[in-house]
């Protein structure tokens, strides 16, 4: 269609010529037409030489740079969204990040504050520990202490007892002792 187009326009400018040139001779000098006629001439054949020759490979150039420009175009809209979508993401993301630090936090007081309890019940039930045990200790030291001392005082009351007795018992003291011992086995067997 194009080459149609262009041929037209081409055999007109060719023609147009010998139109100029079947006109009366006017007032005006007939070089300046001759000289526009030639100038029409060679811009045709230029602008011919240029559509036939570069116009297949300009087309194509301005097909192809379209369609990268097209490509690109689309390439850069999907990286577009995609990064929205990512910042998006990031948004959320620290939003939650925020979220789970105060509730991290939260959650580290808490701890921290049940560990300062457990350490302060540790604290008191060790030093009631502390303080059961030394008055157990105590209260066996002081009952060792009176068994030591009623065992010393049974040991000097039963020394001085024998020093006594090896001094003063007679015979009818002996007899009177055996006697009252006899008579405790008999009420004891009767019973």
């Amino acid at each position: 269609m194009k080459a149609r187009i262009l041929t037209g326009v081409l055999l007109a400018t060719m023609l147009a010529p010998s139109l100029a040139f079947a006109a009366e001779q006017g007032g005006e000098p007939a070089g300046a037409w001759l000289k526009l006629v030639f100038y029409v001439i060679n811009f045709a054949a230029f602008v011919f030489v240029i559509f036939y020759y570069a116009g297949p490979g300009t087309s194509s150039y301005f097909k192809e740079r379209a369609r990268l420009i097209r490509s690109d175009l689309e390439r850069l809209e999907a990286a577009y969204k995609e990064a929205e979508a990512m910042a998006e993401r990031a948004r959320a993301r620290l939003a939650g990040l925020e979220d789970e630090l105060k509730k991290l936090g939260e959650e580290i007081a808490r701890e921290t504050a049940f560990q300062v309890r457990k350490l302060r019940e540790a604290g008191r039930a060790g030093a009631e520990r502390v303080r059961r045990d030394a008055e157990l200790t105590a209260r066996a030291l002081a009952e060792e202490g009176r068994r030591r001392v009623r065992a010393q005082l049974a040991s000097s009351a039963a020394s001085m007892a024998r020093e006594l007795i090896r001094k003063s018992f007679e015979p009818a003291d002996q007899e009177r002792l055996v006697e009252g011992f006899m008579e405790r086995i008999r009420s004891e067997a009767s019973r």
